[in-house]
C-alpha cells in the first residue's frame, strides 16, 4: 500500500473513530449520571415537568436498577479507551472496543430481561467492529510492534546465523 492510500485510510478511520468517541463518551457520561440515586430522585420529583407522552419512558428508565447504569458506563468507558488506542492505530484497542461492545449487548439481558434485547444495537455494533477490523488489518495494526532501535531478523538471516552473535553495536 502506498503512502497516499495509507493516509486516506487513516483519515477515514479517524472520522469513524471520532463518531465512536463521541457516542461512547456521551453514553458513558449519561449512564454514569443515571447510576446515582440522587439524580434518579430528582428526575422522579420533576416528573410533572416532562410531557405526558414521555412520562412512560421516564418511568421505565427509573425502574431499571442503578447497577445496570453503572456497569454499562464502565463498558462504555472501556469502548472509549479502545477507540483512543485505535486512533494511533493499534490493534489492542480493537480488542478493548470489541469486548466492551459485546458486553454492552449482553448487559440488558442480565439486568432487564430478554424482551429488551436490541437487535439494532447488535447490528450497528457488529458493523463498526467489522469496519474497524478491516481498517486496522489493512493498516497493519495487528502486526507485532517493534521498537525503533530493534530490528527483527528475516528468515534468511536467522537461518544463516544459527548461533547468536555477540557483537556490540
Amino acid at each position: 500500500m502506498d503512502e497516499q492510500e495509507r493516509k486516506s485510510r487513516l483519515r477515514t478511520l479517524h472520522i469513524v473513530l471520532a463518531l465512536s468517541l463521541i457516542t461512547n463518551g456521551l453514553n458513558a457520561l449519561s449512564y454514569f449520571t443515571l447510576s446515582f440515586e440522587g439524580v434518579r430522585n430528582m428526575m422522579q420529583n420533576n416528573m410533572q415537568l416532562i410531557p405526558e407522552v414521555m412520562q412512560e419512558s421516564y418511568d421505565f428508565l427509573l425502574s431499571i436498577p442503578s447497577s445496570f447504569y453503572l456497569v454499562s458506563s464502565l463498558f462504555y468507558i472501556i469502548a472509549f479507551v479502545g477507540c483512543l488506542i485505535m486512533w494511533r492505530p493499534r490493534g489492542i484497542g480493537f480488542h478493548y472496543y470489541t469486548l466492551a461492545k459485546l458486553l454492552l449487548i449482553g448487559t440488558p439481558l442480565v439486568f432487564i430481561g430478554r424482551q429488551y434485547f436490541n437487535l439494532g444495537d447488535l447490528m450497528i455494533s457488529l458493523l463498526f467492529i467489522v469496519y474497524y477490523f478491516i481498517s486496522l488489518r489493512s493498516l497493519d495494526a495487528f502486526s507485532k510492534q517493534t521498537t525503533d532501535n530493534q530490528e527483527t531478523p528475516t528468515n534468511s538471516e536467522s537461518s544463516e546465523n544459527s548461533e547468536p552473535s555477540e557483537s556490540s553495536e
